[in-house]
C-alpha cells in the first residue's frame, strides 16, 4: 500500500509541475501578400484579408466587395483544403448555401483551425524545450509539412458566371520559445482615464503567423517511504 501511495503521489506532483512552451509558425503564400500589417489577396473585384494569429491558427477572413454590384459567395462549393482534403464552409460552419456581400461592403467569414498540435522532435530535447529560443526549422514549398488552401466560388448579381479564387498557404518555418521569451511588458495608455498601465503581451504577433502551446512535465523527487 505504501508503494502504491508513493506512485500516486509522484503522478500528482508531476502533473502540477510543468513549463509552458510556444511553437510559432511563419506562413508563406503564392498570391497573398504581406503589406504593412495586412496579409491580403486582391483582384479587380475584391480584397480578402487574413489574420492567422491565434493558437492553432485560424483561416478566418474579411471579404470586401470593391464593385458597385452585389457579390454572392457560394458556400456549399467553397472549401478549406488541408493537405488535399476539402472541408466545405456550408456543412462545417452552418452557413447558408450562399452569402451575399453588398456592393462596396465587407463581410467576416469564420474559418477553420490550421494546425491543432505542435511538431516535436522525439530525439531533440533542447529543440523542443529551449531555455531561451531554439534554432528556426526552415522549409520550402516542396518540403513543408503542411499545405492549406482557401477556395472560394463567387458570382455577381447580374451575372451568374462562376469565378474562383484559390489562395495557397504553407509553413515556411517554425521556432520554439519558452514562456519567458514569448512575452514582453508594454505600457498601455488609457486615454479615457488618463492612466498608463503596464500589461503583458505576446511577442512575434503578425497576421501571417500563428502558434501552438505545449507543456514539458517536470518530475519532482518524492521521498520513498521505508518498509
Amino acid at each position: 500500500m505504501k508503494r502504491i501511495f508513493m506512485m500516486l503521489s509522484i503522478l500528482i506532483v508531476c502533473s502540477s509541475c510543468s513549463s509552458l512552451y510556444f511553437q510559432v509558425y511563419n506562413i508563406e503564400a503564392d498570391n497573398v501578400v504581406k503589406k504593412e500589417n495586412n496579409f491580403i489577396y486582391s483582384n479587380e473585384y475584391c480584397d480578402i484579408k487574413y489574420d492567422l494569429w491565434s493558437e492553432k491558427g485560424n483561416l478566418s477572413f474579411v471579404f470586401t466587395n470593391n464593385t458597385d454590384i452585389d457579390i454572392c459567395l457560394d458556400m456549399e462549393r467553397s472549401c478549406f483544403i488541408r493537405d488535399g482534403f476539402a472541408y466545405s464552409y456550408f456543412y462545417s460552419e452552418e452557413y447558408p448555401s450562399k452569402i451575399w456581400i453588398p456592393a462596396n461592403s465587407s463581410r467576416i467569414i469564420k474559418g477553420f483551425n490550421i494546425l491543432s498540435e505542435p511538431y516535436l522532435e522525439c530525439d531533440k530535447f533542447d529543440l523542443n524545450f529551449p531555455k531561451k529560443y531554439s534554432e528556426t526549422i526552415k522549409y520550402t514549398e516542396s518540403t513543408t509539412p503542411l499545405t492549406i488552401k482557401n477556395r472560394l466560388v463567387y458570382y455577381f448579381a447580374n451575372d451568374e458566371k462562376d469565378r474562383i479564387i484559390e489562395n495557397k498557404f504553407w509553413i515556411i518555418d517554425y521556432t520554439n520559445y519558452s514562456e519567458k521569451e514569448m512575452f514582453e511588458w508594454k505600457n498601455n495608455y488609457d486615454c479615457l482615464r488618463g492612466t498608463t498601465q503596464n500589461i503583458k503581451v505576446l511577442k512575434h504577433q503578425k497576421t501571417y503567423r500563428f502558434y501552438n502551446t505545449y507543456n514539458e512535465i517536470v518530475p519532482v523527487p518524492v521521498p520513498v517511504p521505508v518498509d
